[in-house]
């Protein structure tokens, strides 16, 4: 049985779609991400200087657990900006010259449907390439930003051990 030509190039041109929809869903993530590490890491820097740099023993006792929930966010948001990083993305469609060559009487349907399928392919594995490269970031970025305040429980509770509390 052969398959429909509308059947194969609509399921081409949804194949791109979803390909691409995946990269934009990943970076809009990671950017999401991005501004809530960014902001919780500046406070709890902040805080984190407050308290190794002051005088209150509180604060000087929570410094390094904040210093340690930060400096894990500050990785976490380098894995959301690895996870937005332009790169190459194959666009659905094909140039004129495509078109124009398939004007030529001498090609013929079949010769059409095989170029076109060929030139899918390499833009497919572009798009799954730059997909999966976005993604393992972007799964990075939300280990660490669960990982970030085990870190500074972590953190406070060998404080406390070495402390005798």
């Amino acid at each position: 049985m052969k398959a429909d030509l509308k059947t194969i190039l609509d399921d081409a041109r949804a194949r791109d779609t979803a390909l691409i929809n995946l990269i934009i869903f990943t970076d809009r993530q990671a950017m999401a991400l991005f501004r809530v590490y960014v902001t919780v890491g500046a406070a709890t820097a902040v805080a984190a200087a407050s308290g190794l740099l002051g005088v209150d023993p509180l604060l000087h006792f929570a410094g390094p657990s904040t210093a340690a929930i930060a400096l894990v966010l500050a990785v976490a948001c380098w894995f959301c900006l690895r996870a937005m990083v332009p790169s190459d993305v194959g666009l659905p469609g094909r140039a004129a010259e495509f078109w124009q060559w398939t004007t030529d009487e001498l090609i013929s349907e079949e010769h059409v449907l095989r170029a076109y399928l060929q030139q899918t392919k390499a833009v497919q594995d572009v798009n799954r390439a730059t997909n999966e490269r976005g993604a393992i970031a972007l799964s990075w970025a939300k280990r660490l930003g669960i990982a970030a305040p085990i870190a500074g429980l972590a953190i406070g509770a060998i404080g406390l051990i070495l402390s005798g509390i």
